[in-house]
Parts: structure tokens; C-alpha cells; sequence
């Protein structure tokens, strides 16, 4: 059904509410469309999180006896993305020496990355992770 017929047939005072009332459908329509693209890309971007968690885990099953630090100090990435050693001391109360052996572990496998470029106080992100938000 055509609608500008109407609106010329139509008293000039019922015109313009009709025309708030289209401008109002459209509005609403892109608003809903933005809506959906926001949740599509939300969906993908949580497959890709768990694709990733999937590999991560694939990874830190093949550690052995390190796995559970690992497991722990991975966990602790996806909370906070970016850490040093004495923030997952401070939240897994760990031996630093073994948090240090872990990200090691984990920084040979390209899972973290060492950031700061510092001997001391090194920050580590987890960027693969990052990646995935932008």
C-alpha cells in the first residue's frame, strides 16, 4: 500500500503526524537492525572465545603435572588480560618462581606476551585474546 496517496488526500494537519508517525517506524527499524547486528557480532565473537579456550586447554592438558598452575594462572588471563607476576601472587597466593616458570611455558607457546620489555617487573597480556574484541 502507498502511503503518500493518503497523506495528499488527507487534511494538511493529519500530514504531518503521519509523517512523524513513518519518520518513528524508521527510526525504530534501524534501531532494531543495530540491535542485531550488535548480538550477531557478540555471537561471534564468543565462538571465537571458546574456540580459543578449546586450544588453550588442548595446550595445558599436554603440561602434566603443570597443567593445574597453568590452568589457574590462564583462568586468571581471561579475568584480567594483562598482569605481572605479583598481581597472580597476590590473587592465587603461588610461589613466584613457579608463577614465572608457568608464563614462560606459556609465553614459549605464544599464548601471553611480555609487553613491558623490562628484566624486572614484567607485564604480560594475553593477546590473542585481546585480538578478539577489536
Amino acid at each position: 500500500m502507498k502511503i503518500w496517496p493518503l497523506l495528499l488526500k488527507a487534511p494538511k494537519y493529519l500530514g504531518f503526524w503521519m509523517l512523524a508517525d513513518i519518520a518513528y517506524v524508521f527510526s525504530l527499524f534501524f534501531f532494531l537492525n543495530a540491535i542485531i547486528d550488535t548480538a550477531d557480532d557478540g555471537k561471534k565473537t564468543f565462538l571465537l572465545i571458546l574456540e580459543l579456550k578449546k586450544e588453550t586447554d588442548s595446550f595445558i592438558i599436554s603440561l602434566g603435572g603443570r597443567a593445574g598452575n597453568a590452568n589457574k594462572i590462564l583462568e586468571l588471563f581471561y579475568q584480567k588480560p594483562a598482569l605481572n607476576v605479583k598481581e597472580i601472587e597476590k590473587s592465587l597466593s603461588m610461589n613466584q618462581r613457579t608463577i614465572r616458570n608457568v608464563l614462560n611455558t606459556l609465553e614459549n607457546e605464544n599464548l601471553i606476551v611480555e609487553y613491558t620489555g623490562n628484566k624486572r617487573n614484567k607485564k604480560y597480556i594475553f593477546q590473542r585474546y585481546l585480538k578478539l574484541f577489536y
